[in-house]
């Protein structure tokens, strides 16, 4: 595919531009709205400990007394500055649309998106694998009829495992060995799949070498 059909080129990740009318919430307001959510929290943490400090004060003995009133001055100071911080937050929000629409948006952030054709190519080849994974599968339902998930994942295992190739120039054959899995009855399952597919004959793409399909346990 990469030499008949340029396939590294086709995919790709190149983008479009979305229409510069579509109307998006705008990105700077959200972020104005979760810094005035973070430190209306501070806001309210500091004011919580400040009345526990407040009813301490009320049974703590005297000489505790002078910290105590210090602690809650510290408080008090932060707390002001919190809510200072607040109202400037709250005012700068009012000054940014909740909506704006994406050419309005900073070059940097503008949303776009992928070029349809290269997505449209990957999903085919996606459809492709997951329809040969699901043929493969169902070869192997008698092994597992109690447990579809167990199939999923075997043959998950078996893509990603590895094998030897073994040509044979005067056989005319390419052995694919794969290797042992984790427990007998996966192995079994696979032997069956490799018998059932030595049965086609198949000839490797650009050679005259048959493939023989087999596990190390055989």
């Amino acid at each position: 595919m990469r030499q008949e059909y340029n396939i590294d080129r086709i995919i790709q990740y190149n983008v479009s531009e979305i229409d510069s009318n579509i109307m998006v919430v705008n990105r700077e307001y959200n972020n104005l709205t979760y810094q005035i959510k973070k430190v209306r929290e501070r806001i309210s943490m500091h004011q919580a400990k400040l009345y526990t400090l407040i009813q301490e004060n009320v049974h703590t003995e005297m000489e505790q007394t002078s910290q105590n009133l210090k602690q809650q001055m510290e408080l008090r100071q932060r707390i002001e500055s919190l809510q200072q911080q607040y109202q400037s937050l709250i005012e700068t929000r009012k000054n940014k649309p909740y909506k704006i629409s994406i050419g309005q948006m900073p070059q940097s952030t503008r949303y776009n998106k992928l070029n349809t054709e290269s997505k449209y190519l990957q999903n085919i080849i996606k459809i492709i694998c997951y329809r040969a994974e699901t043929a493969f599968a169902n070869t192997m339902a008698s092994c597992y009829s109690k447990n579809r998930d167990e199939i999923r994942a075997l043959v998950k295992s078996v893509i990603f495992s590895k094998a030897d190739l073994i040509p044979d120039e005067v056989n005319k054959t390419l052995t694919i060995k794969l290797y042992s899995l984790a427990t007998k009855r996966d192995n079994l399952a696979v032997q069956k799949d490799c018998d059932l597919l030595n049965d086609t004959e198949i000839i490797f793409p650009g050679t005259n070498l048959t493939l023989v399909f087999k596990t190390a346990t055989t």
